[in-house]
């Protein structure tokens, strides 16, 4: 591995910070489809993501992509794969059925306050200036959509119209396959297209979160909100044969 830069101890704080309130975003939109035990689901989904976070932390404390960042995606992989996997599970599916579109929208809220610690993190050195919306990654747009539209229309009380939830989804679908592809393109590995140094960041701890965390979660929001779309569109084709 190359030397990491790391963020200052403010920033660090911001982003545990952030990734608190992910989880807590997270949990709450699983416990809120389950009514009658919502209690239970919240601390069963607590404890999942706790699981989660803690093998995240664990496989990059051990050591092992010290000397072989390559096998960084192998985790990488597999966080991605439990996200489609959550977004076609039961849970998923209960999600989707039972929450609005506007918090399915809202929940990636997040993203805005992320991307503006990242640009932070590059002024640091800490990432390198693709990864903000100085470089190629545009993906403050889906943080600022999710606050106009899901946050706007949760305040209003009012149902989010189908086209702008079909227009959120395909926009913060692409930016963040976007923001994948540039970490590919990134990372310490023969891939690596860009000049300058490398992004480290999810090499190590506790920053392998933003990984875990926001943006397997966000994948999985975006795959549950696809899913209720794509069930809406049926159950409108169907009422009218």
């Amino acid at each position: 591995m190359l030397l990491f830069v790391s963020p200052s101890p403010a920033s660090s704080a911001v982003f545990v910070a952030l990734v608190v309130l992910t989880i807590v975003l997270f949990v709450g939109l699983v416990a809120r489809a389950y009514p009658a035990n919502r209690k239970q689901v919240a601390l069963k989904a607590l404890a999942g993501v706790f699981a989660w976070c803690g093998f995240s932390l664990a496989y990059v404390g051990s050591g092992v992509i010290d000397d072989k960042p390559f096998l960084l995606m192998p985790l990488f992989l597999m966080l991605n794969l439990g996200a489609i996997v959550f977004g076609f599970s039961k849970v998923g599916t209960q999600v989707a059925t039972q929450s609005s579109l506007a918090l399915l929208i809202g929940y990636h809220c997040f993203r805005f306050p992320l991307e503006l610690l990242l640009h932070s993190f590059a002024d640091q050195g800490t990432v390198p200036p693709q990864m903000t919306w100085t470089g190629h990654n545009l993906d403050i747009a889906s943080g600022v959509l999710a606050l106009v539209i899901g946050g706007g229309f949760l305040l209003a009380k009012r149902p989010v119209p189908t086209l702008l939830a079909w227009l959120f989804n395909v926009v913060g679908s692409v930016l963040l396959l976007g923001v994948i592809v540039i970490v590919i393109f990134s990372s310490p590995l023969p891939l690596n297209a860009y000049d300058g140094p490398p992004m480290e960041l999810a090499a190590h701890n506790p920053y392998v979160l933003i990984g875990s965390v926001h943006v397997a979660s966000a994948f999985a929001i975006h795959v549950v909100l696809w899913r209720r779309l794509w069930m809406d569109f049926s159950a409108r084709k169907s009422s009218k044969i």
